[in-house]
């Protein structure tokens, strides 16, 4: 059976990225006013409209599963002051015996 309400809003979900986002709050204020929508309907509405809060915090250009401080096949657990110690060199006997 059809259903404006529902009609209404899957109407509103398509205007999500085509429409400026005022043209959707004021389509659904619109059935709102007519008793179409609810105060939950235009909250949905919104949660459409409403940009991701960015992380203040967070570095854009990395994705949060990167670690910045970390190199890519770089091992955490190994300590790079390990890499600077030098192994002694055996010395070499050019006569042979």
């Amino acid at each position: 059976m059809f259903s404006v309400h529902d009609f209404i809003m899957k109407t509103l979900r398509g205007m999500v990225g085509s429409y400026p986002d005022f043209q959707a709050r004021e389509y659904a204020l619109n059935w709102y006013g007519k008793g179409k929508l609810t105060e939950q309907d235009l909250e949905t509405v919104e949660g459409w409209l409403a940009p991701a809060v960015p992380d203040p915090f967070q570095d854009p250009l990395t994705t949060p599963e990167e670690d910045p401080a970390e190199e890519p096949g770089e091992d955490p657990e190994e300590d790079p002051a390990e890499e600077l110690e030098e192994e002694p060199e055996e010395e070499y006997d050019a006569s042979g015996d």
